[in-house]
């Protein structure tokens, strides 16, 4: 096999393989909007949400939240536990990392936290 089949056969190959760019596309970060919309959509839709409240920077509006802000989301539930099973999270989009992996009360046993990090770099603190 000479050089330019081989030079051929590689760029075969690698365009047959996800590139980075079609990666980072595919994993576009959400904007603050369409995060935002999914937590009310949850609130609307869930019967054991009682209440949601979004804290931390970007509840402070003299703050200018950058790509690294998480959200911090104060939920307030009727029952904990579906809450526990972490299954709802999904809803808000692919995850990359949670923890807990298995969330149990963090400061007494009517408190869970659930630090989640999503495939498009969005992270939701949720308490």
């Amino acid at each position: 096999m000479d050089s330019t089949q081989t030079t051929r056969r590689e760029m075969l190959i690698s365009s047959e393989l996800d590139h980075p760019a079609r990666e980072m596309e595919r994993h576009a970060m959400r904007t603050e909007t369409e995060v935002f919309t999914s937590l009310l959509r949850w609130a609307f839709h869930d019967r054991n949400l009682r209440a949601i409240v979004v804290n931390g920077s970007r509840a402070d509006p003299s703050q200018i939240p950058d790509a690294l802000s998480d959200y911090d989301v104060a939920v307030v539930v009727s029952d904990l536990d579906p809450v526990r099973s972490g299954d709802w999270i999904e809803q808000f989009g692919e995850i990359m990392v949670r923890w807990p992996l298995n969330p149990e009360p963090t400061f007494d046993a009517a408190w869970i936290t659930q630090l989640v990090l999503f495939t498009d770099h969005i992270r939701i603190d949720f308490q």
